[in-house]
């Protein structure tokens, strides 16, 4: 087994736990920090980068608790750790390569003075094949200090994907993407729906996440269900036969019997980058009377808004038909938002 820390969208610690008992059975969690988690699971490494849940993941090198006047003695700890090299190659590919040592404090970069630098520097290079590349390095070594207390020294395992730095406006990260899908408890017979996809960061997300039967994409601006259905010509074969992009109004889907949907998962729009026709309570009470309508009985609704006032008067006082299982705070892009679990309720 091997130590592994893995950040997330900050406000998602409770989830977590069941996501990794989930996607990596044998998982045994040590500590759920704010935004982060330090693990143990089987020294796999392509395991641990495929969980899309996380923004990035490293392999714990050294821990120590202390406060940040302990930085000095950390670093010259590392710089006399005999061992590390031997650790440092146990999660490398053989050859040469340049790395790097990034410090972040409490999620602040600072800079490392020389004296502590190059004999860390020194140490990791000897007898690892690597060699100190502060300009384009291919491995990255993280010494991160948290505010409970905690030192940590990090070898990154992931990179962000080029297709990661080109988002749309608007378009939500794959990690954020997954834990609405996450949340709403995927199973293989699934008939999923998004009436509100805009470029389909969701579907997409939940067609490669687990199987399911059937998936819905819904959205009332052509150009972008368009673009969708271009995308969706990029999963495998099967997904393309049972992924299907429309252009429909969340508020009116009469192609939906009642109660043949499983799971809704949707990001509507909060009406704070562009205006809305209509004031949001009025869109969430008449689109939530759809999804009401369109899911089966104790089917599952996950809702990120950053209208929380409109959403719960909605469910409270307009809408009978949903309960609220549970409410995620958290960021996106900066702004205050949340995340909803709505039950419908079964038949009385």
């Amino acid at each position: 087994m091997t130590l592994y820390y893995s950040t997330f969208v900050s406000g998602f610690q409770d989830l977590i736990p069941r996501v990794l008992a989930r996607r990596l059975p044998g998982a045994v969690i040590r500590q759920v920090l704010d935004g982060a988690v330090l693990y143990e699971a089987p020294a796999d490494r392509q395991m641990i980068t495929s969980l899309r849940c996380f923004n990035n993941s490293f392999a714990v090198l050294r821990t120590q608790a202390g406060s940040w006047d302990g930085l000095s003695q950390f670093v010259r700890t590392l710089s006399s750790d005999a061992e590390l090299p031997r650790l440092v190659r146990e999660h490398l590919s053989s050859g040469r390569h340049g790395f790097r040592v990034v410090v972040s404090r409490e999620n602040q970069l600072v800079p490392l003075p020389e004296s502590l630098l190059q004999p860390l520097e020194k140490r990791l290079a000897r007898g690892s094949g690597l060699y100190p590349n502060r300009g384009r390095p291919q491995v990255e070594f993280w010494l991160l200090f948290r505010r409970e207390g905690l030192f940590l020294f990090l070898l990154r395992l992931t990179r962000q994907a080029a297709g990661e730095a080109r988002l749309e406006p608007g378009e939500l990260r794959p990690e954020l993407a997954n834990l609405l899908c996450e949340l709403s408890d995927p199973d293989a017979t699934d008939v999923f729906l998004d009436p509100f996809c805009g470029s389909g960061s969701i579907p997409l997300e939940r067609a490669s996440l687990a199987p399911y039967r059937l998936i819905f994409a819904q959205d009332t601006d052509p150009g972008r269900v368009k673009a969708l259905r271009q995308r969706v010509k990029g999963l495998r074969k099967p997904a393309q036969r049972t992924f299907f992009a429309k252009q429909v109004d969340a508020r009116s889907m009469e192609g939906f019997d009642d109660g043949f949907v499983d799971k809704v998962v949707t990001d509507p729009p909060w009406g704070l980058y562009e205006a809305l026709e209509e004031r949001p309570a009025d869109l969430y009470r008449e689109a939530l009377a759809e999804c009401v309508r369109v899911l089966r009985p104790n089917g599952l609704l996950v809702w990120l808004t950053a209208r929380d006032d409109e959403l719960e008067a909605v469910v409270k006082e307009a809408v009978e038909g949903f309960v609220v299982e549970e409410r995620y705070p958290i960021l996106v892009s900066g702004r205050k938002a949340s995340v909803y679990r709505l039950r419908k309720r079964p038949h009385e």
